[in-house]
């Protein structure tokens, strides 16, 4: 299902915005917390950049740019924002 600028819902409850080799989804309730959580998802290199907040909008704007620009967006935030729950470790 189609929901603003793109997002699709996925059978997750996730909203999914799906580039070209990567994808960016925002779950309101990540393992049945109450924190919200952006993830960028590169397809090629399967690694999870996972931000704590809800970053839809900025993304969005970042998006036709693609996954190097939102991955930009992504390395400023991770100071404050980064989950354990991503895998960029080893970068």
């Amino acid at each position: 299902m189609k929901d603003r600028k793109g997002w699709e819902v996925s059978f997750s409850g996730n909203d999914v915005l799906a580039g070209e080799k990567f994808y960016i989804s925002y779950n309101p309730f990540p393992c049945g917390s109450e924190d919200e959580e952006t993830a960028l998802y590169s397809q090629e290199k399967e690694i999870f950049y996972i931000l704590d907040g809800d970053f839809r909008k900025e993304y969005e704007k970042l998006f036709n740019k693609g996954f190097g620009a939102c991955k930009e967006f992504y390395d400023k935030m991770k100071s404050k924002h980064r989950s354990w729950w991503s895998t960029d470790d080893s970068e």
